[in-house]
């Protein structure tokens, strides 16, 4: 027996591809990076991932303040050797888990699924805000 009503589309479709806007250059030119800002920014990067992994590994925990901490959120993938490779291997994973599960589980089980893969970015991200809610002095 068929209902008058259409089945259920889901509101929302994952792709490994994204759309692609193109705007005029003259929005581009007022509002965009140039590419050695780019670059500028990756050395920065790059420089001060050095730096806090050096005082981070030669520092005492307790000489550790709360500036030098604070100096380190953004940072955070890129102070232990492989982990931003990993990170960015997991969110694939994810991804990809993500995709081919759309069109085999119901919503309540794709969403059972993504919570179980992101497991690994959210016991990060826990463990990251613990560790400087610890340094907060009130």
């Amino acid at each position: 027996m068929s209902t008058p009503y259409p089945p259920r589309c889901r509101a929302v479709r994952f792709s490994q591809f994204s759309e692609v806007v193109v705007f005029p250059h003259e929005i581009m030119d007022s509002n965009a990076y140039s590419p050695a800002d780019v670059r500028r920014f990756k050395q920065d990067l790059i420089s001060d991932a050095r730096v806090m992994a050096r005082l981070l590994a030669t520092s005492p925990a307790v000489m550790i303040t709360e500036d030098d901490l604070l100096e380190c959120i953004g940072i955070e993938l890129f102070l232990k050797r492989g982990l931003a490779r990993q990170a960015k291997e997991r969110k694939q994973a994810h991804l990809n888990a993500i995709i081919a599960g759309q069109y085999l589980f119901s919503e309540e089980e794709l969403a059972n699924l993504s919570a179980i893969s992101s497991r690994w970015a959210q016991g990060r991200a826990v463990n990251c805000a613990a560790n400087y809610s610890g340094f907060s002095h009130e």
